[in-house]
């Protein structure tokens, strides 16, 4: 944008967006324009709140933006309206259509990624949301755009991990405005326990560059399904003991056995689509979709989980004969 227009990208901004939408108090940097009523973030520690870390975020045009309530609810408002502003037209309307268009859906179940949204869709209304996360700030913002309708959260309490109100916040007054239930996993679908054996097993995170370091983190080394009291469950292979516990995997339609809902919404990311899909010609389930992340499915003697025991296994073996060995050779020293 830069070479293009000649201007710098704070300035462009300023010039072709934020001041037409008349967003006054909005900037990439911690400028004149915001510093005045920046809010102070905190981060929950043992003994109680601790201010965050003030930190200049290197990311001007990707993220990082400083803003309020009052100014990003201007910007939903030109999304909402086709991309018209206080002063006038920023965006065509075909333009900001492309932003809420699926241009990567790894499966035609789920709802994909469009340009800078999360694709989600709610009783065949298509959402887009998208939220942030720096130490001491969470942000969630999401919005229906047949119905008209966008909602918006900050909070200047939250970690790296993204856990917080925001995201739970901003889903629960989008479903009241759109009349959905409270309860975003159906319970109404019948489960299919002659399929579950298909889907069992262990599925490693599928190969290629890895691009997202906070989902690797997340999953660690993939996820096994496992049937436990008789529900179908997705434990990720991850020092996280909320997510090795497992998640239930909610049946989420009722013409599709392969399709399913799990609920994060311990972790501040709501309810996310599962769906298992065939890789060969014999039609056997090979990889599982969590939302955008593609795990494929491995023999279980590789399971990290079974190396990582039997690993364990042998160490205590091994400690037990170095015990008999020592007592052992204690008695003939008597």
């Amino acid at each position: 944008m830069e070479d293009v227009s000649g201007q710098a990208l704070r300035e462009y901004l300023r010039d072709r967006v934020l001041d037409p939408l008349g967003m006054q108090h909005t900037d990439l940097t911690r400028s004149d324009r915001v510093s005045p009523g920046l809010a102070t973030g905190y981060v929950l520690r043992r003994r109680g709140l601790v201010p965050a870390r003030v930190r200049e975020v290197p990311t001007p045009g990707g993220g990082g933006l400083y803003s309020t309530a009052a100014d990003l609810a201007c910007y939903l408002r030109c999304l909402l309206e086709g991309g018209s502003g206080p002063r006038g037209r920023i965006l065509d309307p075909e333009t900001v259509a492309q932003l809420f268009t699926p241009h990567y859906q790894p499966d035609p179940r789920l709802p994909g990624m469009g340009l800078g949204f999360d694709l989600a869709a709610e009783d065949g209304r298509r959402v887009a949301a998208k939220d942030g996360v720096v130490s001491g700030f969470l942000s969630a913002m999401a919005l229906a755009p047949s119905a008209g309708t966008g909602v918006l959260a900050l909070a200047n309490t939250g970690g790296l991990s993204g856990r917080g109100a925001p995201v739970e916040v901003v889903g629960a007054v989008l479903r009241e405005l759109l009349d959905l239930p409270e309860d975003p996993i159906r319970h109404d679908i019948t489960p299919r326990p002659d399929v579950w054996a298909e889907l069992c097993g262990w599925y490693a995170p599928t190969p290629g560059m890895v691009t997202n370091l906070f989902t690797r983190t997340l999953m660690g080394a993939g996820a096994e399904v496992v049937v436990e009291d008789r529900r179908l469950v997705l434990k990720p292979l991850t020092p996280v003991p909320a997510l090795r516990r497992g998640m239930v995997l909610h049946p989420d339609d009722p013409k599709d056995p392969y399709a399913f809902r799990v609920d994060f919404s311990s972790l501040g990311m709501g309810t996310l689509p599962v769906v298992f899909a065939t890789t060969d010609d014999g039609g056997r389930v090979g990889r599982l979709w969590l939302d955008l992340m593609g795990f494929d499915k491995r023999r279980d003697t590789r399971n990290p989980r079974r190396l990582l025991g039997a690993g364990l296994a042998a160490a205590t073996v091994a400690g037990g004969v170095a015990r008999l060995t020592r007592r052992s050779s204690a008695d003939q020293t008597h």
